[in-house]
């Protein structure tokens, strides 16, 4: 396995990411899956530890500026290459948001509103069809480390990039570490969905619970919880 790091310096690394990218395009087209999303970068290298988590490392920590000018430069020339927004398939391509380190420090593009923002105001103005995938528990995670407010977030996201949304990730966790756990009926991200509700394509979005060492029937008691409150 790879960390799929499409701001890494190797070379090398950097084919790989671009081709997993290629082959994921590319099988979804062929399946009629709709859409394909994934972390669009880190500001150091990273392994996967046993445990699945990145451990990041190397003393010189890229900033939100760098991987901007990467997606500027260079991104989205990929992306165009891939020619999503050219053909039949209704094919969509996006980014996940991410989430700080839980001492704090932070090695992960896209964290806050205005990383988005800047994201993807520079994406409209090049044309491109980029979309967006909101995991409520990497921003959980962001919103408490970051300090800001997590509904505001919403609500600004919603209002403004509401359009480009075509996927939620949901799953609980102490608001410090990705640790999928269960979701419950007083959890903050089942009122969360209440902000997508009024979206015209609400319905077309894929709502996704990413669970973590559950059984099957306590899955498919959480995603009981989570069709409830849909409606």
């Amino acid at each position: 396995p790879i960390v799929l790091n499409y701001f890494t310096e190797n070379q090398e690394l950097k084919k790989k990411c671009e081709n997993i990218i290629k082959n994921a395009v590319s099988l979804a087209k062929k399946t009629n899956v709709k859409i394909y999303a994934f972390h669009p970068g880190y500001y150091r290298e990273a392994s996967i530890n046993e445990k699945g988590y990145f451990d990041f490392f190397g003393n010189k920590r890229k900033n939100f500026d760098y991987g901007l000018n990467i997606f500027k430069n260079d991104f989205i020339n990929f992306y165009k290459s891939l020619e999503i927004d050219t053909d039949k398939t209704e094919f969509q391509l996006g980014f996940e948001n991410l989430f700080p380190n839980p001492d704090g420090s932070n090695d992960s593009f896209m964290c806050d509103y205005e990383e988005i923002s800047k994201i993807f105001d520079l994406a409209k103005k090049e044309n491109i069809n980029l979309k967006l995938l909101i995991d409520l528990g990497h921003l959980t995670i962001s919103a408490n480390l970051l300090k800001f407010n997590r509904d505001e977030f919403l609500k600004k996201v919603v209002n403004k990039y509401g359009d480009r949304i075509f996927e939620i990730h949901i799953s609980e966790n102490d608001g410090v570490n990705d640790l999928h756990n269960r979701i419950s009926k007083e959890s903050w991200q089942l009122k969360a969905l209440n902000y997508f509700k009024k979206l015209p394509h609400f319905k077309k979005i894929i709502f996704t619970y990413e669970s973590r060492g559950m059984t099957i029937k306590e899955i498919k008691e959480d995603l009981d919880l989570i069709k409830q409150n849909l409606i």
